[in-house]
Parts: C-alpha cells; sequence; structure tokens
C-alpha cells in the first residue's frame, strides 16, 4: 500500500528506549543534547513577539510565491547589516517555512529520481529523510579531523559521478562545528564549476561564531549557482515561528533561470502564513538580545567542559568554530550507542551518541552547549563574611556581576540571590523584590529547593520553617536589600556561601 521510499526503520533504537524508560521511572535527567532554544532558560521579549503576531495587515490575503516584498526586503537587511552583503536583491530570496522545506525546493529542482548529492559526513542525520522524500540519492564526503575539521576535496573528486547534481555544506557543521574556512571557498567553487554543479549552504548556525576569525556568508557567491538556507530557528532562537529562506547566487544567467522554476515551486505550496510575515522585522530584531545571551551560555558551557575535562587525558573535545555543540572524542571499550545508555541508565546524563552523525567510527559523543541549569538553585558561590561584606560592598557587588554574567538568564522566573551569614541565610527574591532571613542553615534551605525549584524565597522560608518544625514569620532585611539592588536590575542568579 505504502511508496518505498517511506519504507524506513521506525522502531524505537535501544537509546530512545533507555531514555524512555529512565523518564518514566521519575528520574530528573540532566539533558545535554538539548537542542530547543525555547526550553533551556532563556529570556525572550515576549510582549514584542506576540505583539508583532497582532498586525492588521495579516488580514490581508496576499499570495506572494516568494513571500511578501516587504519580508524579503527585511531579509535582506539582515545580510546587510550582519554579513555586509550589498546589495542583495530581494528577488532572489525565497521565504519556507523551514530550512527542510528549502531544501525540499532545491531538491526537487535540481534533481531527477535517482540523481545524487555531495553530504559531509559526519553531519546532521535529517538529510537522509529529505532525500528519501525527493527520491534522491546521497553520496558521502568524509570531513577530515586533523587539529581542526577540513573539507578532503580528494575524496571530493573521488564521489562525483555523471549524475551528481549538488555539493551540500553546512556552514558551520553541526555537529562538528567547522566553518568552510576561507582558504576552501575558492577550490570548492572551482570544484563546482568543473563539475557543473550547484552549491546548497546551510547557514543556520552562522551567527554563533567561538572564534575570533571572520565567516563570510556564502548568500553573496557569485562564482558558482549557489542556495544559501537560514532562518529564525536559530538566528533569534524562535524555530515556533516557522519562518525560513533560501538566498540564490551565482552566474546571473543561471541565477535567472533557477528563480523562475523556483517560483513555480513555491507558487504550488504557499506554504507562509501572513501573521508571521509581517512579523519578520520584530521577530529579526530579536536576534541582537537573544544571540549575546546564547554565545554567553555556549562559551560558558564550554569553558565548564574543558576544565572539567583538563583532569584527565583519556577524553578529548575536539575543535569547535560555532554553532552549540561539542564533541568528546572517548576510548572505545564499547559501541558509542552501548556508552550512551549507560550514562542514560546509570547517571541519568543524557548524551547523543556519535553514529547518529555518521561519526566514521565509534568513540564520538555530541554534547549541546545550550543545556540551562535547569533549576532556581544557586550556580556558583563566593565565599565572604559578613564583616567583609560591610567594609568592601562594592567590591563584592562588583564580583558577584561579573561572576553572574554567565548564568543571568538560566532562571528568570527565580533570580534569588542568596546570602550565607553566621546568624542564618538571607535570601532576595528578584522577582517579588523581598527579603527573607532564613535562621537556618545553607543545607537545609538548598535541600528545600532541590525538591521544589519553582519556589519564591517566601515559598522556600515557609517550607523550610515547616521542614525544620519551626514557627515565625519572615523577618525584613532592608540594608541588604539596598545592597543588592544593583543585583535585581541585572537580573542575576547569585550566591554567597560560607
Amino acid at each position: 500500500m505504502f511508496s518505498d521510499r517511506t519504507n524506513w526503520r521506525l522502531a524505537q533504537n535501544r537509546f530512545t528506549q533507555a531514555v524512555e524508560e529512565v523518564r518514566a521511572s521519575g528520574r530528573r535527567l540532566l539533558d545535554l543534547s538539548a537542542s530547543n532554544p525555547t526550553r533551556v532558560g532563556l529570556e525572550f521579549n515576549s510582549h514584542a513577539i506576540l505583539q508583532s503576531l497582532a498586525s492588521a495587515q495579516a488580514l490581508d490575503y496576499d499570495p506572494q510565491p516568494k513571500g511578501l516584498r516587504s519580508a524579503r526586503q527585511e531579509v535582506a537587511a539582515y545580510y546587510r547589516a550582519a554579513h555586509g552583503i550589498h546589495p542583495l536583491d530581494p528577488e532572489r530570496i525565497i521565504l519556507t517555512s523551514s530550512t527542510s522545506e528549502g531544501y525540499s525546493y532545491i531538491f526537487r529542482l535540481l534533481c531527477n529520481a535517482a540523481d545524487e548529492l555531495l553530504v559531509p559526513k559526519p553531519s546532521y542525520p535529517l538529510f537522509e529523510f529529505l532525500a528519501d522524500l525527493q527520491d534522491v540519492k546521497l553520496i558521502p564526503y568524509p570531513l577530515i579531523y586533523d587539529h581542526g575539521w577540513q573539507m578532503d576535496f580528494h575524496s571530493l573528486q573521488k564521489a562525483v559521478t555523471p549524475r551528481t547534481r549538488g555539493v551540500v555544506v553546512v556552514h558551520p557543521n553541526n555537529p562538528t562545528g567547522s566553518y568552510v574556512h576561507e582558504s576552501e571557498f575558492e577550490p570548492l567553487n572551482k570544484f563546482c564549476a568543473q563539475h557543473g554543479l550547484a552549491l546548497i549552504v546551510d547557514e543556520v548556525f552562522l551567527d554563533y561564531p567561538l572564534d575570533d576569525s571572520p565567516h563570510a556568508s556564502f548568500a553573496g557567491n557569485r562564482d558558482v549557482l549557489t542556495f544559501t538556507l537560514s532562518g529564525l530557528s536559530k538566528i533569534s532562537a524562535l524555530p515556533q515561528m516557522k519562518v525560513a529562506w533560501l538566498v540564490t547566487s551565482g552566474p546571473q544567467n543561471q541565477v535567472n533561470a533557477a528563480m523562475e522554476r523556483l517560483e513555480v515551486i513555491a507558487d504550488t505550496y504557499l506554504s507562509m502564513n501572513a501573521p508571521v510575515q509581517c512579523a519578520i522585522p520584530v521577530l529579526l530584531e530579536q536576534r541582537h538580545a537573544i544571540q549575546r545571551q546564547i554565545l554567553k551560555r555556549v562559551e560558558s558551557n564550554l569553558a565548564e567542559l574543558d576544565r572539567q575535562l583538563a583532569s584527565t587525558s583519556a577524553y578529548q573535545r575536539l575543535s569547535v568554530e560555532g554553532g552549540w555543540y561539542a564533541v568528546l572524542r572517548v576510548p572505545v571499550t564499547r559501541s558509542d550507542e552501548e556508552l550512551a545508555i549507560e550514562l542514560v541508565r546509570e547517571k541519568s546524563v543524557l548524551v547523543h551518541p556519535g553514529h547518529f552523525y555518521d561519526f566514521p567510527s565509534d568513540g564520538y559523543l555530541v554534547l549541546s552547549l545550550i543545556t540551562g541549569h535547569g533549576r532556581a538553585t544557586p550556580l556558583m558561590w563566593l565565599s565572604v563574611w559578613k564583616d567583609e561584606l560591610t567594609k568592601r560592598r562594592n567590591d563584592f557587588e562588583d564580583a558577584c556581576a561579573d561572576m553572574g554574567e554567565d548564568v543571568a538568564t538560566i532562571a528568570p522566573e527565580q533570580r534569588l540571590i542568596f546570602a550565607d551569614f553566621d546568624d542564618g541565610i538571607v535570601m532576595f527574591d528578584a522577582k517579588i523584590g523581598g527579603t527573607h532571613l532564613l535562621n537556618v542553615s545553607a543545607a537545609e534551605a538548598l535541600a528545600v529547593i532541590e525538591e521544589s525549584p519553582a519556589l519564591t524565597a517566601s515559598d522556600i522560608h515557609s517550607k523550610v520553617l515547616e521542614r525544620m518544625q519551626l514557627s515565625g514569620s519572615a523577618l525584613p532585611f532592608p540594608a541588604l536589600a539596598e545592597l543588592l539592588w544593583r543585583l535585581e536590575d541585572l537580573n542575576l542568579i547569585a550566591a554567597f556561601a560560607e
């Protein structure tokens, strides 16, 4: 009854089964595979985002195959401001509801059934499903790791056949985090020109560099026919808005011919809805604040990963230049899947085995760098004696502010600040502006927080008293509130402890 192209293996693999079993048991997992930016404790401008979807212009149905010109102009402005590409004609931009849809347009444009595309390995596993649905055959070419990831042009030459129609590159790659380097642009263009191939470039993580090197967008590539894909899923960390696009560049005659055909494909589906197209100016503007948060999170998590790895030579973090992921090389004592399953079952830690991404052998794990702390418990501790705090108030405020920058958005709904003095814990709740003196130990208060991470300071105070069978009410502590006003403005989570 069903087509062969959908004859996938649909049974759950052992890794997925193990994850579901642990979650069903009620154990809390430390998810180091997190990829959904809306669920890792980032702070979005919810008012601006929701208001942007209420435009009266959305009541008008204007079915433009490429998407509303005003929206495409905003995408062109993004490339001009963020990547220095000017001019970029909005008529060379097609809006889609996802990069996956953009890929499907390009695959249909370039390939007949059983034609081939060259794709990097390791890389994101979604390509296989997209190719199956479009009756396209994927031919892998390896990325070589030697003090960093590099394209293997010798393997590319060997992979070309008369049925090859294009080369896919991911810039930067997911999960290796490697960009196409400046020295690789020219040979890549020459290779495509030599064999009459199109270049398909996925740039969804382009705006998240972790090094100091410039990384140009392929949206301005003129040498060969190039299709550049990106969208708000990563640029503004808004995957739920379903806004993506493809930009066509290259020799003018090829661009014109491609756009004529792509417009018919897009007109057949008209997948973009009006409210989100009208919201694109505001949604793109969100990228400034959210990218700062994500880059701080990624850099902080990467630094912590390196700190923990520094004590062992058995594990190696491979070089990463951009994106949200890190790759660990681990001893091959078992398969990657078996190691990942053991981590889930024995340690309640969720990571992805390397074979999910077609690594060439066992011995690789993939970790997310956007994973948040996941609870309101403080992430850092600064030891301070009470008399020192009194004498050096500004110094400790500044120290706390510096430490807090990396975790400022972990739990924006909580924002608890603690001070552990010899006469009890002072807890300042920046959400409600209240301060409480708890005549109990730090251990007791943190035990309550572990049990109920979503509590406010007032709730924790009551529960601590209940736990210790004490009575009384919270005591005001205005001096501390005055001391910590700066921290409240910065929305920091901070902690003082003995």
